[in-house]
């Protein structure tokens, strides 16, 4: 079946598709963000009460956020270079 919409509709089409996946990947990114922030904010706040156990684990947690947000990132910018 032929797509029958103008030029000027898929194009609109695209843009729309494109406004919506930067904004959830912008989310994305944010909350991966906030996350990592977080487990760093507890390791700060627990101090030594923390065992060498936990804060290593809350350290790979915030490596693991700060890695996906920058996915997340990475995902936007190349839609962006791909669109030019």
């Amino acid at each position: 079946m032929p797509d029958e919409r103008t030029a000027t509709e898929k194009h609109a089409d695209h843009i729309m598709r494109k406004a919506k996946d930067d904004a959830v990947d912008g989310l994305k990114e944010a909350d991966h963000n906030v996350r990592a922030a977080a487990e760093k904010a507890k390791r700060t706040i627990a101090g030594d009460s923390m065992t060498a156990s936990e804060k290593a684990a809350s350290t790979l947690k915030e490596a693991g956020h700060k890695a996906a947000a920058a996915g997340d990132k990475a995902k936007r910018e190349l839609r962006d270079k791909l669109d030019k």
